[in-house]
């Protein structure tokens, strides 16, 4: 039916069954589909060197944590 589609995921139950529906409307042997999912940056606030954790490392865990849910 569709060449590309584009879903738009936040890991929730519904997501699924986004995801579901949406597979019901690609020919699988010609579609392409693409998971997108957003992460805000962590804002860097003044005096946060201070916090034991370094909010670019923490950056880094959510998105790869994120990559390993898209996947």
């Amino acid at each position: 039916m569709y060449n590309k589609v584009i879903i738009a995921v936040d890991f929730s139950e519904s997501s699924q069954r986004v995801i579901d529906r949406a597979l019901e409307l690609v020919d699988n042997d010609h579609s392409k589909v693409v998971l997108a999912h957003v992460v805000e940056p962590i804002p860097k606030i003044w005096g946060m060197e201070s916090y034991a954790t370094n909010p670019d490392d923490l950056q880094d865990k959510i998105l790869e944590k994120t990559k390993e849910m898209l996947n």
